[in-house]
């Protein structure tokens, strides 16, 4: 009898000792969660936007020949006249104190007409018909049609993209896209924003009102095949005097590597040197602040 109890204790305690074995938690898989990208071969493009404002930039008044009375005035604000149209009629001071039956037996030359000369806008009129003006007093301020400019500021260091000669798109506010091109480029800084000046020709015979606010595009490409990563791939310093990744040398490890960028546009970064292979497995998440060599956790 004693065996048997003994003998069935013995048992309880084995199976019991197996079953608490059974129950241990898993080891835990230590390291930082990453996810993974691989360096692609494309041509780079780059996207510069910048804004500017549509400006005439040669206004030039019409001045009266003559000291006299305007008898005419066919001119008003927003005109464009065609070439040769008769804007002004003026009469001279002593032909104006004498009938006309008079003054035209008397005096040569006694009505002058002032023509538009070229193509022009009329910006705002300052004489009206009877008034009595002097010889040089302005009688109407007028905008050359064909010094419309875009108005560009743009940062210094955007200098090798914004160069003269050089080709861009306007987008107006309607979505309308024009081609334009840069024409001059002023020698000196804003002292508040530290910004250039450059004005931008519109190719187009349009004509647009000023001081519009339009979107401007350069785009930039060598046609050269370079090796690029996305942004978030590239590391740097507080200074911005290094840049690494950090590449993974098997399924559980990341070292850092070195690494000398070349441009940059909105979403990725092109990388010099060193030659990193195509099967290269690069962190793009989970990299920031990570040590040399560091135990990761790929996840898709």
């Amino acid at each position: 009898m004693v065996r048997i109890i003994f003998f069935g204790i013995f048992v309880t305690v084995l199976f019991s000792g197996c079953k608490h074995k059974t129950q241990e938690p898993p080891v835990k898989e230590n390291g930082t969660p990453v996810q993974v990208t691989m360096m692609t071969k494309k041509v780079l493009t780059d996207t510069l936007t910048l804004y500017g404002t549509l400006q005439y930039v040669k206004k030039t008044p019409i001045i009266s020949p003559i000291t006299g009375f305007l008898q005419s005035v066919n001119a008003s604000a927003g005109d464009m006249p065609e070439i040769g149209k008769i804007l002004f009629t003026l009469k001279t001071k002593e032909a104006a104190a004498y009938p006309d039956y008079i003054a035209d037996t008397l005096f040569k030359n006694s009505v002058i007409t002032v023509k538009a000369t070229h193509l022009f806008r009329i910006d705002s009129v300052l004489k009206q018909s009877g008034d009595f003006v002097q010889e040089g007093e302005v009688l109407c301020q007028t905008i050359d049609r064909a010094s419309m400019v875009v108005q560009l500021h743009f940062p210094f260091e955007d200098n090798n993209v914004v160069k003269s000669g050089r080709n861009c798109l306007v987008i107006f506010p309607d979505k309308k896209i024009y081609s334009a091109t840069v024409t001059r480029i002023l020698p000196e800084a804003d002292a508040s924003s530290q910004t250039q000046q450059a004005y931008l020709h519109i190719n187009s015979d349009q004509i647009f009102p000023e001081f519009l606010n339009v979107q401007v595009i350069f785009i930039e490409t060598n046609g050269i095949t370079s090796f690029v990563l996305p942004n978030s791939a590239i590391l740097t310093n507080e200074t911005m005097s290094e840049y690494w990744v950090m590449k993974l040398t098997d399924d559980s490890t990341a070292i850092k590597e070195n690494v000398r960028t070349g441009r940059k546009t909105k979403n990725e970064i092109e990388i010099i040197e060193p030659m990193l292979s195509a099967s290269d497995r690069i962190l793009v998440s989970g990299n920031y602040g990570m040590p040399d060599t560091a135990k990761v956790i790929v996840v898709k």
